[in-house]
């Protein structure tokens, strides 16, 4: 399994280890999962290969079906649409009782789901056709995305000073919201939309 994105993830998990060590169970875990997922996305859009495209799927590029297709549909998972990959394994939405006790690959789901909303907003990607309020939990179908540069920069920031090892999704909420407000102002555009990336997938 050598795409570029699942190395770029199974490094980040060192990164996680060297920084919050977010315990690889429940809500912790999905963070600690969609952490990985996130960054070898941003990998991947790093390397900017014209033979494996970026995007925010995860995995494609193993399945041979996908072999010299500009814009796979199969993947492990999909971070823009999570239940949508698995059958409805993946949570797109935070329950309202929490997700403990829930494998962190299936509890990843929301994290992936707001790192998507923040970086590129309820817009469908390429090779899909989901509406905008297929894409939100809360019916907020005007949520616009920041960029990739600026959500990975929060994201990384609330990883390395704000989360702890227990960290929950409410925490989360909190603690990138932290990192909006060091690195761009509480009053910032940046701050308002991490948290209404977050409000819509039910994490408030």
């Amino acid at each position: 399994l050598v795409a570029i994105d699942i190395a770029g993830h199974e490094m980040s998990h060192g990164v996680t280890a060297s920084t919050a060590n977010l315990t690889y169970s429940g809500e912790s875990g999905g963070l600690n999962e969609a952490t990985s997922d996130i960054f070898g996305t941003m990998v991947e859009y790093s390397a900017g290969n014209a033979k494996n495209p970026p995007n925010y799927l995860i995995g494609e590029r193993i399945y041979k079906a996908n072999n010299g297709v500009a814009n796979p549909t199969k993947a492990l998972r999909y971070m823009f649409k999570p239940s949508a990959a698995d059958n409805g394994a993946s949570y797109d939405c935070y329950p309202a009782g929490g997700l403990g006790g829930v494998d962190p690959h299936y509890s990843s789901g929301p994290s992936n789901h707001f790192f998507y909303l923040l970086a590129q907003g309820a817009v469908s990607p390429a090779g899909f056709n989901f509406t905008a309020g297929q894409l939100v939990c809360n019916g907020d179908t005007g949520v616009t995305g920041i960029g990739r540069d600026k959500a990975q920069r929060i994201w990384y920031r609330a990883l390395d000073v704000y989360f702890t090892s227990s960290t929950t999704y409410p925490q989360a909420r909190a603690a990138t919201l932290s990192a909006a407000a060091d690195l761009y102002g509480s009053g910032s555009a940046e701050y308002a939309a991490v948290a209404r990336a977050w409000s819509a997938v039910s994490v408030n």
